[in-house]
């Protein structure tokens, strides 16, 4: 055998999916005009234009070109200074720096290494369902735990308090299966559902995660990229974990247990520079998760553009208001546009997707009275989209109680999210849309 039974393991464990994927080039307006435009990846272009030129105008110095080592030994600013400086925007009970966190390339990688610390192989990662489906990724590998998902009916908001006892139920079914549950995984901004979790919800995770003796993980990726919109104008609030009273006692145990990913490239559309940050009171876990990135470690570029981008905090003040003034731009075109079209949608207040609902189409295009089963619906709506240059990944991969849901990317420039609202319409038989109609 030429690789290692662990990977021949992974090898046949990996997923492929059951929907169809788009070939060649995704659409450049200049490169490759006719691409398909991608609206799967959770990706924020509104703020390019103003965001590239600050990056351009960074200079890498001579400590960028050393080892990282080197370089944390240098008066150079360093994101593992500034990248808590951003987080405690939020107002954390316990400030974070240097000492309590652990900045690294990108939260994907930090969330592999945290999981690898804190999870004995076969042990359960729990989540409610829906849930961001790539996760998998992170909770597999390298720590070889697994993920198990608690399945929230659709007339339960899997946000509100309601999802708690649910979430009791599948630890201890799990548990009894034989896959123990140690720990719990809350995404806030939650991914796919384009809100943020009430108060009490996050405080009824952190009681579950005690009654159990869990780690609570807490993903807030998203936690700036927060906006109101005409039809909801006073959203739930982000509020951060890190703002709770748990973090008012240091000698609390269960902050040994409590651990927040959080960074700036999602918020500000430059999700290519990875770079993230992992906050614990937990040492051993730090020392873990700081060992295991050392063959991966933030590059030299990344922190030459990103302290940069950073160091000017009025500027960074102004750039998410910004932010947050386009994203209500674009999900408000889009909200028209599928009122429009008698098309249901969840509204983002929060992250850059909303959740688009094509079940009117399935019925007027008449597909389901064939007797075709829900991943051959779906793979033919996605086949007419991928036909007419557009790609939206479904919510069935997030393991979603409704059918015929997508998770929309609306953060794209004007002219790009027209014309791929002009594609839709194309795609399943639409009538046009004045706003989004070529002049």
């Amino acid at each position: 055998m030429s690789i290692s039974q662990r990977g021949a393991a992974r090898l046949s464990s990996s997923k492929s999916s059951p929907y169809p994927s788009p070939s060649g080039p995704y659409y450049d307006p200049e490169l490759h005009p006719q691409g398909v435009i991608n609206l799967s990846t959770a990706e924020n272009s509104l703020l390019s234009h103003k965001i590239l030129p600050i990056l351009n105008e960074q200079s890498i110095k001579s400590q960028h070109l050393r080892y990282r080592v080197t370089l944390l030994r240098s008066s150079t600013p360093q994101l593992a200074d500034l990248l808590p400086t951003y987080v405690n925007y939020r107002k954390p009970v316990r400030p974070v720096t240097r000492a309590n966190s652990v900045a690294g390339p990108g939260v994907g990688s930090l969330l592999a290494q945290l999981f690898w610390a804190i999870c004995e192989p076969g042990e359960g990662v729990l989540l409610s369902a829906p849930y961001y489906h790539d996760y998998e990724r992170d909770i597999v590998f390298p720590a070889e735990a697994k993920t198990v998902l608690a399945h929230v009916p659709a007339h339960v908001d899997p946000l509100s308090p309601d999802v708690i006892p649910i979430l009791k139920q599948r630890i201890q079914s799990s548990n009894a299966e034989g896959v123990p549950i140690r720990c719990l995984l809350l995404c806030n901004p939650h991914n796919p559902i384009p809100r943020c979790y009430p108060r009490e919800t996050i405080e009824g995770y952190i009681a579950l995660a005690q009654q159990f003796n869990l780690h609570l993980v807490v993903d807030e990726v998203f936690a700036y990229t927060t906006l109101s919109t005409d039809s909801n104008p006073h959203p739930t609030p982000f509020i951060s974990v890190l703002s709770l009273p748990i973090w008012q006692d240091p000698t609390a145990a269960f902050l040994q247990r409590l651990h927040v990913l959080a960074g700036p490239t999602k918020d500000l559309g430059c999700s290519g520079l990875k770079a993230g940050l992992l906050v614990t009171e937990n040492a051993d876990v730090r020392t873990l998760v700081e060992r295991g990135l050392l063959p991966t470690p933030i590059s030299g570029a990344t922190e030459a553009a990103l302290t940069g981008l950073l160091l000017d905090e009025e500027r960074l003040t102004i750039l998410l208001e910004e932010n947050r003034r386009q994203c209500a731009e674009a999900m408000g075109l889009c909200s028209r546009w599928a009122t429009y079209h008698d098309l249901p949608i969840v509204e983002a207040n929060a992250g850059v997707y909303f959740i688009l609902d094509l079940s009117p189409v399935v019925t007027n295009l008449g597909l389901e009275q064939g007797g075709l089963e829900e991943v051959s619906i779906t793979s033919q709506l996605m086949r007419r989209m991928i036909t007419n240059k557009v790609y939206i990944n479904p919510l069935a991969l997030d393991a979603d109680p409704q059918k015929y849901r997508f998770r929309f990317i609306y953060t794209h420039v004007q002219d790009t999210l027209k014309l791929a609202l002009r594609r839709l319409e194309a795609a399943f038989g639409l009538g046009s849309f004045p706003e989004v109609a070529e002049s």
